[in-house]
Parts: structure tokens; sequence; C-alpha cells
């Protein structure tokens, strides 16, 4: 059973999270493509944003978020990162549950300065280093050496986070994050018995796509909502 301090982050999660997917649902439907995002990863970065705001501008971002102050806002934002940062592992054995890894980074232009406050905010809360660099005259050099920190995090899959021109001579401040998911099936499925069959878009299109398929029953559960 979830427990309250689980429940509370799911909430917290979910607020935004819907509100995040229903508008880039909307746009890639008009687009007629599919999209893969990670809401928690948005989420943490206007967290960052928000614990450096103040007035009409803070308040938006907590409403944005569903978050009712700083606080409020530290404190769930801190258990997300917690739960996710002590997965990071090279452990292969996944008969224990899925790994879930995120990691996250700041790098500051060497001409521009973080409120101590903040940067204390920023390790203590969210685990977050700042780095001091040199976008002016090595922007190719941190761009590599961003890239191969994502990399790393990601276990090789995401191989180029920031494309060569990226950054430069207008970059001052750069929020990044990676996050790396490894999950293994509870009950796997024969790829052999996979079978195509209609597939309907929300544009009305029918498309023939591979479903997996299986002998066994299983129990599906849905609600209707009214929207």
């Amino acid at each position: 059973m979830e427990s309250s301090e689980q429940k509370k982050i799911s909430d917290f999660n979910s607020h935004f999270c819907i509100k995040l997917s229903v508008h880039n649902l909307l746009r890639e439907v008009e687009n007629g493509s599919n999209f893969v995002f990670s809401p928690v990863s948005l989420q943490i970065f206007l967290s960052l944003i928000s614990i450096g705001s103040t007035g009409r501008t803070l308040d938006q971002l907590l409403t944005c978020l569903g978050s009712r102050s700083i606080e409020d806002l530290n404190s769930l934002s801190s258990r997300v990162v917690d739960l996710t940062a002590g997965q990071h592992s090279d452990d292969k054995d996944l008969t224990t549950g899925p790994l879930v890894t995120m990691v996250h980074s700041v790098l500051i232009d060497q001409c521009f300065g973080l409120n101590s406050s903040y940067e204390g905010l920023l390790k203590d809360v969210y685990n977050i280093e700042v780095k001091v660099v040199d976008f002016a005259s090595k922007a190719s050099q941190v761009t590599e050496e961003v890239n191969i920190w994502a990399e790393d995090a990601t276990k090789g899959l995401l191989k180029e986070l920031l494309p060569p021109v990226s950054l430069g001579t207008d970059t001052a401040l750069v929020f990044a994050n990676a996050l790396h998911f490894k999950g293994a099936w509870d009950k796997k499925l024969d790829l052999e018995r996979s079978m195509h069959r209609d597939f309907y878009l929300l544009t009305s299109e029918i498309v023939q796509v591979p479903y997996m398929t299986t002998k066994k029953r299983e129990r599906s559960l849905y609600r209707e909502i009214n929207g």
C-alpha cells in the first residue's frame, strides 16, 4: 500500500505531469508524431528556478507545480531526488525491481556568480554541485564534457545531449539533466507471438502495428473520465 509520504510525492508529480502531458500531447497530435518526455525532469528544473524567484514569478511557478510554498516544494523535490539518486548503480540484477537513476548538473559562466544561499540549496536539497565554466572561449570543450556526463549517467544510451553549436558567448547558465531507466518484464512475452493488428490514432487514422500477444487471461481495469 502507498505510504502517506509516497502519496504526497505522487500527488505532487501527477498535478504537474498531467497538465504538461496534455499540453505536449495536443501539440504532437497536430504534428502527427509520437513523443516521449520526462515531466519529473522538467519539474525539478522549474523547482530550481522557483527557489531563486520572488513575487509574481514565484507565485506562478508554485501554482504550475501544485505546491503551496518554497519549503513545501523543497521538501517534496528532495524526496524525489533521494528516490532516484539512491539507485545509481552498475548492478545489472533486476530481480528486486527496475533501476531508476536521475542526475542533475548546473553550469555557470565564469563571468557570473550565484547567491551563496541559493548555491547551498542546490547542494543540500537537490544534490547538485555547481560547476564554473568558460562558455565564451571553451564552448566546444564544455559541450563535450556535458555529453560525456550524460552518456555515463544513462549507461551509454544518450550519446549527444547537446548538439555542437548549443553553447556560446551568449550562454550564462545551463541546467542539465539525465534520466536512466532499466527494467525487465515481470512476465516476459514471446516476440514470435506478436501479431499485426489495427491501431487507431487520435486523428482517426488506422495503422497496422505489432501487438505483443499472450494466451494467458489478463484482468483489465479502466474508468471513464469526463473532460
